[in-house]
């Protein structure tokens, strides 16, 4: 190796040194001029060298971001760390290259003594940031019909999920007897067929938050809807789309159509559990014939979920290993958003299976008669957890039919409450229409035995059977639910508001408060205290959590409350 006293180190031997390095290199001083170039890199900006050096970098490189480009220079010059990043650089015709940026500073003896410059060199990654993004079109979109393929989908389904609590609708659509049209018209008619269709289904994307071929003759949407009759009426026109007679040249083909669907508003939210229930909807379909439009039954849902599962036995394993806990869920006064209390929810913490909710889990529970003990359980859970909450805050259960029809009920509440130590005032039993159902004397019993503990008592679900009225005459609950059915349409269907307007004026009438369920957008909030309503609950104030959480307050302050 040569001495190092043996070179001197002009300005020229550095320019020699970048000249023979074919990739862009550039220095530059503390103030981001340029003071070397070599060929290459002035050939990526499309300079002469004696119009380059000397010049502000940023007043030369232009890469729509120069303002940062300046950050990142002084960050560099800052923190003597090297740095390594992409930037774009805007060539004179229009086009954009992108280019892999490695910098670090250098040291070097001047007149002046010892000073830092920049040395910048570049790789542009133009080329392999095209193939990058060409292999990424093809493993996510579909060959055939140029849509997002399953792949796609399901990513852009978890996303959606993850950053959006509003109600949607999962469509899976299968075009019926597929196999026949092949066979009949040829393979290419099928295709052309095909595309036909994703065309149609592609320009619902106003109302469809992402369309997909999901393989064969299936294609899947995802739709913001605000209910479940919305959910229907979207599930229809697409429905329509598909099976409007496809003409190809001197051929009509006619296709029928099949649909599976499910919602985040009643099914899931879980990407895969949604996924699943539409499939096994629509498989139901097909096997019942095909050609309607299904989501699953409660019934339904347990033989799919449940295949090859023995969910009692599992259950009582459940109870006795505590793999069943309570999520808190908010409810504030409507009016400022102060917290009342917490409805308690039952979840399932399976080892193998995940988080199982209530909707799974309950109706097993029911009819195996692990319910009792499934119920004193959760009343147990819930009691203790609200007898250290500040302020006198309320818990609310749920109460299946099957504890309401036991004569012994009443019984266990008060043991519970003794066993706590909860104040009888601070918890709420809610029950829906159907655990009534009939006014039988053991059902008014059971009310009254219950009411004469100091408890209180809400009728969940109003609005949503097919007795209110009669139900409210019957029995004086001390608070009505709003269905969150009715909830979810209020800012789009007059009728909702109408009804929900005619449960709160019925609620003051009695001397009743009404609490909102479901609430989930500012608008609804707005119109729900506009109407007058007492509380309410939903994902806008705040999601069911183990531990209790304080509830989000943004929306009186986004009203200027």
């Amino acid at each position: 190796m040569c001495p190092a006293s043996a070179i001197t180190y002009t300005a020229d031997t550095l320019q020699t040194i970048i000249d023979v390095i074919p990739m862009p290199v550039a220095l530059m001083d503390p103030a981001a001029r340029v003071v070397l170039a070599n060929d290459a890199f002035c050939a990526m900006v499309n300079m002469r060298r004696d119009a380059f050096v000397g010049m502000p970098a940023e007043g030369t490189i232009r890469t729509g971001h120069e303002a940062a480009l300046v950050r990142n220079n002084r960050a560099i010059f800052a923190s003597r760390k090297p740095d390594e990043s992409e930037e774009l650089l805007a060539e004179p015709g229009g086009a954009v290259k992108v280019l892999r940026t490695f910098k670090s500073l250098v040291t070097l003896s001047t007149r002046s003594g010892p000073v830092d410059y920049l040395m910048v060199a570049v790789q542009d990654v133009t080329g392999l940031r095209e193939r990058e993004a060409r292999i990424k079109y093809l493993v996510e979109r579909d060959a055939l019909t140029g849509l997002p393929n399953r792949i796609q989908f399901e990513g852009e389904l978890a996303a959606t999920l993850a950053r959006d609590d509003a109600d949607l609708a999962l469509l899976v659509v299968d075009c019926d007897g597929f196999k026949a049209i092949n066979e009949r018209h040829g393979r290419q008619v099928g295709d052309d067929v095909l595309r036909i269709i994703a065309r149609r289904l592609a320009k619902m994307t106003g109302a469809a938050d992402a369309v997909a071929r999901s393989g064969g003759d299936r294609f899947c949407l995802l739709a913001h809807v605000p209910g479940t009759g919305e959910a229907l009426a979207f599930a229809r026109r697409v429905q329509a789309e598909v099976v409007r007679p496809v003409v190809l040249d001197d051929q009509t083909v006619q296709i029928r159509a099949s649909i599976g669907m499910a919602l985040t508003l009643e099914d899931s939210r879980d990407a895969g559990e949604l996924q699943r229930r539409a499939e096994a909807a629509l498989n139901i379909e097909k096997r019942m014939g095909g050609g309607g439009i299904r989501r699953l039954s409660l019934r339904e849902v347990e033989e799919a979920s449940t295949a090859d599962w023995d969910i009692a036995a599992d259950l009582h394993r459940a109870l006795e290993a505590g793999e069943l806990f309570l999520v808190y869920q908010p409810v504030v006064a409507a009016g400022d958003g102060a917290l009342r209390g917490y409805e308690a929810l039952l979840r399932w913490a399976h080892p193998a299976r995940g988080i199982i909710g209530p909707h799974i889990l309950v109706p097993v529970a029911e009819e195996s008669g692990l319910i009792v003990e499934v119920g004193a359980h959760v009343l147990r859970l819930a009691c203790a957890a609200a007898r250290d909450w500040p302020g006198g805050l309320r818990v609310a259960v749920n109460v299946s039919p099957v504890q309401l029809a036991r004569p012994d009920f009443p019984k266990t509440v008060a043991a519970i409450l003794a066993e706590t130590g909860l104040a009888p005032e601070r918890l709420e039993l809610e029950v829906t229409e159907t655990a009534i159902l009939g006014h039988t004397e053991q059902m008014v019993r059971a009310f009254e035995a219950l009411k004469a503990l100091g408890l209180a008592i809400a009728l969940d679900d109003f609005g949503a059977g097919w007795s209110s009225l009669a139900t409210l005459r019957h029995f004086p609950f001390d608070r009505l639910k709003v269905d969150r059915g009715f909830v979810s349409r209020i800012e789009l269907d007059p009728r909702s508001v109408a009804i929900v307007r005619a449960v709160l004026g019925l609620g003051a009438s009695l001397g009743v408060p009404v609490t909102a369920e479901g609430v989930e957008t500012l608008g609804q909030l707005r119109i729900l205290r506009r109407l007058g309503c007492n509380e309410i609950q939903g994902y806008l104030i705040g999601r069911p959590a183990p531990d209790p959480q304080p509830p989000e307050t943004d929306a009186w302050a986004e009203l200027g409350d």
